[in-house]
């Protein structure tokens, strides 16, 4: 009986041994994969496209000048500068393409606050404590007033366990730089009709 109960806890041992090797294994394997990333990386399509739009030494890629910025300045008419400046600002089209750049940035912004903490606390408490004037009060090195203090913070996230909140940041910057270039085609279109109009 004695050496039945000695085997009974040497095969326990083992099993519990064996058991945590597993766990320790699958602690590891899920911190590996906290890295991993589903789906594939985003590649731009090739286009045949020529090298410039027009074959001329005088086009670099440099910043643009106010002369070619605001073009329409060049031809020194206050009213089809007038004109440009009224289509800009009432043009109900432009300022829905405006608005959604701001929806496009708070997209994005909440997705990048993803990858941070979801839920944060912070508490404290501080007390107070005197003792009465009893028996402890005359005990010499007993101080009959004394203060405890506790800060307690807690924080929780969701890992990005899957790549779902970086994926979802890649898409989010994305939609926000087309809608900026979405805003910059409405206003060189507006523009350009107001030009050849007037």
């Amino acid at each position: 009986m004695k050496g039945t109960t000695l085997k009974n806890i040497a095969v326990m041992t083992a099993l519990m041994k064996l058991k945590f090797r597993h766990v320790g294994l699958f602690a590891a394997v899920a911190l590996l994969a906290t890295s991993c990333m589903v789906g594939p990386n985003y590649h731009t399509p090739k286009a045949s496209l020529a090298g410039q739009w027009m074959p001329s030494a005088v086009i670099t890629n440099r910043p643009f000048s106010d002369a070619e910025t605001y073009w329409w300045r060049n031809f020194n008419d206050p009213v089809l500068n007038q004109l440009v400046e009224l289509a800009c600002s009432n043009n109900l089209s432009l300022q829905i393409a405006g608005v959604r750049i701001l929806e496009a940035r708070a997209r994005l912004n909440r997705s990048i606050g993803n990858l941070f903490p979801q839920q944060q606390g912070l508490s404290g408490q501080v007390a107070y404590s005197q003792l009465n004037e009893g028996l402890l009060a005359k005990i010499p090195g007993v101080n009959p007033n004394y203060v405890s203090d506790q800060i307690l913070f807690g924080a929780t996230w969701e890992i990005d366990f899957w790549g779902k909140y970086r994926r979802a940041i890649q898409s989010d910057r994305a939609g926000f730089l087309g809608s900026l270039a979405s805003y910059d085609d409405g206003m060189v279109t507006l523009i350009a009709d107001v030009a050849s109009t007037y």
